[in-house]
């Protein structure tokens, strides 16, 4: 993950998108972690090289993400829903500019079952979603941002099933988003992520992938298939399988290691027996 987050600061222009993926989607404990191997690899603060390598509002919610401090509980206080939405309707449509800094300061330390209600509050207090309030009253790589992190909260499976179908319209595919999600997510909720994808396109993520002509299909859907509801498969073989995915990613693999895995991974999966 330090890796990452340093080839998205490192290119010709930064790689937002990645750095509001892996913030907005890691624990708290994840991030800390991240900072300090960060620190340890790269003989400098992430901080920085976020202050460095981005500007405005935008640095302001990477930074407020940084601090790891979002409840984690699952617990849901609903005065206090009510009383986050009323300052976000204060903060964004009953003032003639939105203020940022009150949105960032809810949206990065509340826990997602928090933040849903908070949603539902506020749509009973306003005509427009809250969502699109952003669209309307932000722009560029903030209004991005904390789109992300609301539809985090409102259901994580479902935005990085999103991100996966995004990553596969238009010409041609960007491999380097699918393995990223599918090896980062793989021992979280890959198995949701896939069953969500196909509730909201009405097809499987591994048929989606070979129709698009994927430069290594068979690598892919192989992995894929492990995480099918129909699929029974060890926690080690689930394992292995990340393992041999994220060398991939690098050419350091051997295509036929992936046959090391039990033979039931079909792309019409079936039970192992």
């Amino acid at each position: 993950m330090p890796y990452l987050i340093r080839k998205a600061t490192k290119r010709l222009g930064t790689d937002e998108d990645v750095l509001v993926e892996v913030l907005a989607t890691r624990s708290n404990a994840e991030i800390r972690e991240l900072k300090r191997i960060f620190k340890e690899e790269y003989k400098t603060d992430l901080e920085d090289v976020i202050r460095s390598e981005t500007n405005g509002d935008f640095t302001s919610a990477l930074l407020a993400m940084l601090k790891a401090n979002k409840d984690e509980s699952n617990e849901v206080n609903m005065d206090l829903a009510r009383k986050d939405a009323e300052t976000l309707f204060e903060a964004g449509e009953n003032t003639s500019r939105i203020n940022v800094s009150t949105f960032i300061d809810i949206l990065t330390t509340r826990n997602g079952k928090q933040l849903s209600k908070t949603f539902q509050h506020y749509a009973s207090i306003s005509d427009v979603k809250l969502p699109k309030v952003l669209d309307m009253k932000l722009s560029g790589d903030i209004e991005d941002c904390l789109l992300d992190i609301v539809k985090c909260a409102w259901n994580t499976p479902a935005f990085f099933a999103e991100k996966l179908h995004r990553a596969m319209e238009g010409h041609g595919t960007c491999d380097s988003t699918l393995i990223r999600v599918l090896v980062s997510r793989s021992e979280v909720d890959l198995k949701k992520i896939v069953e969500e994808y196909r509730a909201m396109y009405d097809r499987s993520l591994q048929e989606h992938i070979l129709v698009r002509g994927n430069t290594a299909p068979a690598d892919i859907t192989h992995f894929l298939a492990a995480f099918e509801p129909t699929t029974s498969l060890s926690l080690f073989h689930r394992r292995r399988l990340r393992d041999i995915m994220r060398r991939s990613c690098s050419g350091s693999v051997d295509p036929t290691e992936f046959l090391s895995v039990p033979p039931c991974l079909e792309i019409q999966s079936t039970e192992c027996h």
